[in-house]
C-alpha cells in the first residue's frame, strides 16, 4: 500500500495505519496518526535490513551472500582450534561462510558444535 500524501484525508490515513499495524482510533488527529505512521515506518526499516539498493549483492531473504574464500585460506582454523572436532570445525565453517569475523565465529562454534546441525 502506497503511503498517502500529508494532504489526503483521516480515513486515508486510517486505512493507512491499520496496514501499518497501528490502531487509529488511538490517536485524536491526523498529525498525531502521521507522526505514530513515521515511527512505525522507521521501525519496519530497521527490521528489513539494508536497503538491496544501497550497493552491493543481496539475495531475496535481504542477506549478502558469503564472502569469497581467499585461495590458500580454506581449511584453517584460528591458532589453538586446528585439532578441533569435526563438528566445532563445521559450526566455525558455517558462521565464516556467512560473513562472521573469526572470533565471532570461535563463540558461535564453542556454543553450536555439539548441535545435530554440525553432527554434534
Amino acid at each position: 500500500m502506497d503511503r498517502p500524501v500529508k494532504d489526503a484525508s483521516r480515513s486515508e490515513w486510517d486505512e493507512y495505519g491499520k496496514y501499518l499495524g497501528l490502531n487509529p482510533d488511538e490517536y485524536a488527529n491526523k498529525d498525531a496518526l502521521i507522526d505514530a505512521a513515521d515511527a512505525a515506518e522507521e521501525e519496519l526499516d530497521a527490521l528489513a535490513g539494508p536497503d538491496p539498493d544501497a550497493g552491493g549483492p543481496v539475495d531475496e531473504l535481504g542477506e549478502a551472500p558469503p564472502p569469497e574464500v581467499t585461495p590458500g585460506k580454506e581449511g584453517k582454523y584460528p591458532e589453538g582450534y586446528e585439532d578441533a572436532s569435526d563438528s566445532w570445525k563445521a559450526a566455525y565453517d558455517h558462521a565464516v561462510s556467512h560473513g562472521n569475523p573469526s572470533k565471532t565465529a570461535v563463540v558461535f562454534a564453542d556454543i553450536n558444535h555439539d548441535s545435530e546441525e554440525f553432527g554434534g
